[in-house]
């Protein structure tokens, strides 16, 4: 098959936008929940101290690199099963 038949399949293809929509949802999803605990998790220790807030802030900065590099290796893993 050439190049331009797979892009104009994928362009016209419906079911190709809707399986991937059922698979993207759920990831934006769970992106938008991580920012969530991260931020409400500042909210609540900004309220004990200035310590607090930073050890929540640097906390943040390496666990969330490591939630993303981890969710990127199981989508990874998944495709390629």
């Amino acid at each position: 098959m050439t190049e331009a038949y797979n892009n104009s399949l994928i362009k016209n293809n419906k079911d190709f936008y809707r399986q991937m929509f059922k698979v993207g949802f759920p990831v934006m999803i769970q992106q938008l929940i991580i920012v969530a605990v991260g931020i409400c998790d500042t909210i609540m220790v900004g309220k004990l101290s200035e310590e607090a807030l930073a050890a929540v802030g640097a906390a943040n900065q390496v666990f969330s690199p490591k939630i993303h590099f981890d969710m990127w290796g199981s989508y990874v893993r998944t495709v390629a099963a």
